[in-house]
């Protein structure tokens, strides 16, 4: 019986706690993802990702004059310099996302910490409702039994005169 308790007050914690950490997890990941979309809107990633994929399908399709023209050799650079303003844009929106990570870090230690407090505070209680337990192991369980009056005589409550 005892053991059946306790397990089922583990088991609750458990439950509860792993509930918890779900719960706070899908809120840090929400913000997370929240700061990963302002970024990527705020550094236009999405537009310079386009306006990338446009100058190679140019380049790719350019002919003998696109090439002679000096068109191609300055696409090539266009290229190179979008390239390296997509990556640092790209570094950016990385650097949010660990900002708001770092921030949501704290919040989950804590709560890791204060589910590990509750866990030993649990097996506290359990362990001394197993001393107490042990404790009344062979001893004669006590019951309250009425004490019988007298016949013929009247039984006088505790703390509490017949008015005599």
């Amino acid at each position: 019986v005892f053991d059946r308790w306790s397990q089922r007050k583990r088991d609750r914690l458990e439950s509860r706690q792993e509930q918890e950490q779900k719960r706070t997890q899908a809120a840090a990941d929400t913000r997370m993802e929240q700061a990963r979309q302002e970024a990527l809107k705020a550094q236009q990633v999405r537009q310079q990702q386009q306006a990338l994929k446009m100058l190679d399908a140019r380049m790719k399709k350019g002919g003998v004059v696109y090439r002679l023209s000096g068109k191609a050799k300055q696409d090539k650079e266009d290229r190179e310099i979008m390239q390296e303003r997509l990556d640092r844009s790209r570094q950016r929106v990385e650097g949010w996302v660990d900002r708001e990570r770092r921030r949501s870090e704290p919040e989950l230690t804590a709560l890791h910490v204060r589910h590990e407090a509750e866990r030993v505070a649990l097996e506290a209680k359990i362990e001394e409702a197993r001393k107490i337990m042990e404790g009344r192991e062979g001893q004669p369980e006590r019951v309250a039994q009425p004490q019988r009056a007298e016949p013929g005589s009247r039984q006088q409550a505790p703390g509490r005169s017949l008015g005599r």
